[in-house]
């Protein structure tokens, strides 16, 4: 099949991650894909575009000045028709509206994936009305996790037209066994915005080292709340134990450094991070929202503590801090978790499939025409 994948970013985060394992996965069964992103010579898009190179995967810049451009439509519109794409999937409400307005009326199948909605602003919620009311004219929707698909049950769409993929991630080989007498490290990759909760890990840090947890805190990733938080951290005097890394290409690498890894997040679905931590064979300290109460299970994978706490954040890190046996446990519980069931192989796997389905629908609307 020839397919595009249509993405606005600001970064190299968890959908864009998620997109670039898709991309190399369907590729490598045969199908032609190209990645097309909104201003990939700006700073967001140029991070994906730096990765997508790395990888030798094909990514083509679709200029856009500001939130509706016509000229954007139109020139999305005839690469679509001089690529005789066969399979539009769009990640996110941007790129569904303009998915939307450019395939209409041509023959191909149109797949959204909704990675999540975070209501966060005034303005980001009548966005997610508008896609909303959008997803209901595309051949099919996939939601990443059940609490959005939860959300998607607002919107008009049939049960046939919407699915669950969780996402997935390569599993490296395992990692170098570290020294536990070592000073403990605590990561989090995550993108500086409020939803994503680092002021809760910040407090939560201050407290794991008042019990004089021998540990230090490396945070990755950039966004709007950087400056407060570098700010925050100093007043609590976190200075020299918590050390902003800023983005981070190779995460990889990162995470291979790490004794375990927390994701306070407020509102979140199926973060990359996450599973890319625990393909590492790292124990999670996650806040139970989204899909990570069913991708962690207390206690099983990693632990579990309730959203905008920062107390109950800083008790599970210092458990963790305290057991060698019970991180190795959790980390190697974790690991198998998404060998078995979370893998990129996997969630290409069900892409596939279901574009195959969405094809189908769109030969049998061409015979009824």
């Amino acid at each position: 099949m020839r397919i595009f994948q249509l993405i606005s970013t600001k970064g190299c985060y968890g959908a864009e991650n998620m997109l670039l394992q898709l991309t190399a996965g369907l590729r490598e069964r045969n199908h032609e894909v190209s990645m097309v992103v909104f201003n990939a010579d700006r700073l967001g898009g140029h991070a994906l575009a730096s990765r997508a190179a790395a990888a030798g995967l094909e990514l083509l810049d679709l200029p856009c000045a500001g939130r509706v451009n016509g000229n954007a439509i139109w020139a999305l519109r005839q690469m679509l028709r001089s690529r005789r794409v066969e399979v539009l999937h769009t990640h996110n409400y941007k790129s569904n509206m303009y998915g939307y307005l450019a395939s209409h009326g041509l023959e191909l199948s149109t797949v959204a994936t909704c990675h999540n909605w975070t209501s966060t602003t005034a303005a980001l919620r009548l966005y997610e009305r508008v896609d909303r009311l959008l997803l209901s004219r595309f051949d099919r929707v996939v939601a990443v996790s059940g609490s959005v698909a939860a959300q998607l049950a607002k919107a008009p769409l049939p049960p046939r037209q919407l699915s669950i993929i969780g996402n997935g991630v390569s599993v490296p080989k395992r990692r170098p066994a570290r020294d536990d007498e070592a000073e403990l490290v605590i990561g989090a990759v995550t993108r500086l915005s409020p939803e994503k909760g680092v002021d809760l890990l910040l407090y939560a840090a201050a407290e794991v080292l008042r019990r004089g947890v021998r540990a230090r805190f490396v945070i990755a990733g950039d966004g709007p709340e950087r400056e407060r938080l570098v700010k925050l951290s100093r007043d609590l005097g976190l200075s020299e134990h918590v050390e902003f890394l800023g983005f981070v290409v190779e995460t990889g690498a990162l995470l291979q450094t790490l004794d375990l890894f927390v994701q306070p997040s407020l509102v979140d679905a199926m973060p990359m991070a996450v599973l890319e931590a625990m393909a590492q064979e790292l124990p999670v300290v996650a806040s139970a929202v989204g899909g990570l109460p069913a991708l962690i299970g207390n206690d099983q994978r990693g632990l579990l503590v309730p959203p905008g706490d920062s107390d109950r954040l800083g008790l599970s890190i210092i458990r963790l801090c305290d057991s060698a046996t019970l991180r190795h446990r959790l980390g190697s519980a974790a690991r198998e978790h998404v060998i078995r069931q979370c893998s990129a192989a996997a969630m290409t796997g069900r892409y596939e499939q279901l574009y195959l389905e969405a094809r189908q629908v769109t030969s049998c609307e061409a015979i009824t025409v």
